[in-house]
């Protein structure tokens, strides 16, 4: 049993190994998929989130290191205050406490910093989602204009593609939370003027809030062009029936940064790539259009939702500031007689 120990330990570890470079055939693959049809402007934009997703860990790591001093700090001045210092121990304390201010006050920043990275990179995000939307009306433009069935095999090719990598960079991020969390409070201390400075701030609430739901609007919008984009491209791809037999879009390891579609991979190809189910003037979807359209309808279903939480988080801000005004204008009636 014991020279079987091992052999047995040895079979684990390649088994582990295996296992590792299973999992990590499908990041490879999707790796080398993104290289074929990234253009230069969306290298550009994913070059720039993943300097920002770097500038993020490290913001993680100064946190991390922060909170750890500011532990051991407070720990260290509890003993202190415990001890019942003396004149030394009370500006040692003074010390600590002075050095603690600083370390809460970098952590402010730190914060600040990581809120502002989560927003740059929710922002890098959209621009790429939206740079592979543009490439896939450029190629859907040059199918409704290409007469070549060889040619339009190749574009269909490259939409599904795009649309593969860009489902990938979708974004559902939600601002309700940022305005409703925001609280306004009246004391019965206030007096017309701080009245009336409150009624301006959540003035200013309302109006970000609509420029909010303008947001919405401009990606409900969007979503519903790109929805009609893929439902025009795949009644293309039927019409002409360009898959009748079911095809696999097969890639070479080395096609390098291809972004032409007339330089689609051949079909002396690896067996890697996206498989296109055989398509009939019948079929209701093409390939990925299902997964594509329901994310699109759950999102525009989404936005509506937060657009309707939106509209009466400012109708409810607007009717208090109404309320304060006029409670303001009352006071003020009352010390001028």
């Amino acid at each position: 049993m014991r020279n079987g120990r091992p052999i047995q330990r040895f079979c684990s570890l390649a088994a582990a190994a295996v296992l590792a470079l299973v999992l990590c055939l499908p990041a490879l693959a999707g790796a080398k998929q993104s290289a074929l049809y990234d253009t230069g402007a969306i290298k550009v934009l994913k070059s720039q989130y993943k300097a920002l997703t770097g500038r993020h860990k490290l913001l993680l790591k100064d946190q991390r290191e922060l909170l750890s001093q500011q532990n051991k700090l407070a720990d260290e001045i509890e003993k202190l205050q415990d001890s019942g210092p003396g004149i030394l121990g009370r500006m040692r304390l003074e010390r600590l406490l002075a050095e603690n201010m600083r370390l809460s006050q970098e952590l402010n920043e730190v914060a600040k910093s990581l809120s502002d990275n989560d927003k740059a990179r929710d922002r890098k995000r959209g621009a790429v989602y939206r740079a592979y939307s543009t490439e896939m009306e450029v190629t859907a433009r040059k199918m409704r204009q290409t007469g070549d069935r060889k040619r339009a095999t190749q574009l269909a090719h490259r939409f599904y593609e795009l649309r593969e990598l860009r489902w990938q960079w979708r974004t559902a991020r939600t601002v309700e939370a940022d305005f409703s969390r925001l609280v306004v409070k009246v004391s019965d201390l206030d007096g017309p003027k701080e009245l009336t400075a409150k009624a301006q701030i959540l003035d200013d609430l309302v109006r970000k809030i609509r420029a909010a739901i303008r947001e919405i609007d401009k990606k409900i919008k969007r979503l519903r062009r790109e929805k009609k984009l893929g439902e025009d491209f795949d009644t293309m791809v039927k019409e002409m029936n360009l898959f009748e037999e079911g095809a696999r879009f097969l890639r070479r390891p080395d096609e390098g940064d291809r972004t032409d579609p007339d330089e689609a991979p051949q079909a002396d190809a690896d067996e890697s790539g996206l498989h296109v189910p055989p398509l009939d003037p019948t079929a209701k979807m093409a390939p990925g259009a299902d997964r594509a359209d329901k994310s699109i309808q759950a999102e525009i279903k989404r936005l509506k939702h937060e657009k309707a939480l939106l509209k009466k988080l400012a109708g409810d801000l607007a009717a208090k500031a109404k309320i304060l005004r006029r409670k303001a204008d009352e006071l003020r009636a009352r010390e001028s007689r």
